[in-house]
Order: structure tokens, then C-alpha cells, then sequence
């Protein structure tokens, strides 16, 4: 098997993408406070609250089918249609405040390799078929947005 086969590489993205989830972001939160960096923590903790507030509040009022999905007439719960709904992309903003907040004090390389990542995560979620393009850049520029206001205000 080569990279360049196609399960070879949704394998890597797949794991690459997770990287975006909620528990990973848990873990990194958990990570700085170990190391002491706890103001850092603090605004990674505040940049992910206020995305997911706003992600939130827009997926309550505007629904967007995921890709090669079809919109359900009725769901179980709010929280479901919430999470059915692909605008704007909670891994798209993840993405965002990966390099923005914790590159913080870091050298060029290490600046480097985090916003590879970044963009690394965010595309994955376009071509694992998770989300349309917008989602991801909507989600991505929120995430941008919020985190550096939230690094020059904090």
C-alpha cells in the first residue's frame, strides 16, 4: 500500500480530523494547565466557548444539510438537529484557534507546524466530505476572529 491510495489516505485524515474534536480540545486545555501556561488555557478555554456559542446560535436558526445528506423532516431533540447541521464547521474554527492561540511564545518552526495542522484539519473536513467549503471557512474565520480578540484582550 502507497500514500497515495485512496484508504491510506482517509485513514490519515480521518485521524488527522479528530484532532479537531471536542475531547482532544479537552485534553490540550488540560495539557496547559499542566504545564502551567494557565493563561493561555484560559483563553483557549474562552475562544472555544464563545465559538461554540455563536455555532450554536447560528445552527439554532440556519440549517444546512452535510454533504450527500438530505435534511430529516423531524429530529429527536434539539441538540441532534444542531448536530445534523453543517454551517459553519466546529472543526473549522477548532482548526483556527489551534495555531493562533498555542503558538503563543513558541519558535518559528513549532509556529509552523501548528498552522500546518490547522489547515491540515480544516481541509480534512472538506475532503472526507464532512462539510461544504463555506462550512469550513465560515467555521475557520470565526475561529480566527474570536481567538485573536480573545489573545489582545486577555
Amino acid at each position: 500500500m502507497t500514500f497515495t491510495d485512496t484508504g491510506l489516505v482517509n485513514t490519515i485524515l480521518r485521524d488527522i480530523t479528530s484532532l479537531g474534536a471536542l475531547e482532544i480540545h479537552g485534553l490540550i486545555f488540560l495539557g496547559l494547565l499542566a504545564l502551567g501556561r494557565t493563561e493561555v488555557a484560559a483563553q483557549f478555554f474562552v475562544a472555544n466557548a464563545i465559538c461554540m456559542a455563536v455555532v450554536y446560535a447560528i445552527r439554532l436558526v440556519y440549517f444546512r444539510a452535510r454533504p450527500g445528506r438530505v435534511r430529516q423532516k423531524k429530529y429527536r431533540t434539539i441538540l441532534h438537529r444542531i448536530d445534523a447541521s453543517s454551517f459553519p464547521s466546529i472543526h473549522g474554527y477548532r482548526s483556527a484557534l489551534i495555531p493562533v492561540i498555542l503558538s503563543q511564545g513558541l519558535p518559528f518552526p513549532a509556529v509552523l507546524l501548528l498552522w500546518v495542522l490547522g489547515f491540515t484539519i480544516a481541509g480534512s473536513r472538506i475532503y472526507l466530505k464532512y462539510h461544504h467549503k463555506t462550512d469550513v471557512l465560515a467555521g475557520f474565520v470565526l475561529g480566527l476572529v474570536v481567538s485573536y480578540l480573545v489573545v489582545f484582550v486577555l
